[in-house]
């Protein structure tokens, strides 16, 4: 499973700090296209870092909130700063065959969006 990483932390509290801070210019440039926008979001080892340190809750935890949502399974997920917040933008592919992203906010897990 792509997510091991965070599956391997437990729950932290939250802590009420300031968003995901964008990575550079530079660092977003290049890499493939794909139907989610990743400007803005940051690494898995900075994603894991936010874990640890309570700044987001566990991706684990809210992962069937995401498959719940857009009714599939979970195929990627990115860290992202999104108006002003910081979400986890979750990539599912749905029963059906269709791919759903799926905006949930990485402090509290609340269900932002599903498109």
């Amino acid at each position: 499973m792509a997510f091991a990483a965070f599956a391997a932390f437990s729950a932290v509290p939250v802590a009420a700090q300031a968003p995901v801070a964008a990575p550079p210019a530079a660092a977003r440039s290049g890499g493939p296209a794909s139907s989610t926008s990743l400007e803005g979001c940051v690494s898995r080892r900075d994603a894991i870092s936010q874990v640890r340190a309570g700044l987001v809750m566990p991706l684990r935890e809210l992962r069937r909130t995401a498959e719940e949502a857009a009714k599939g399974e979970m195929i990627n997920a990115a860290l992202c700063a999104r108006d002003g917040r910081t979400v986890y933008v979750v990539t599912v592919l749905g029963t059906s065959g269709k791919v759903a992203n799926v905006t949930l906010d990485a402090r509290n897990g609340q269900l932002l969006s599903v498109r």
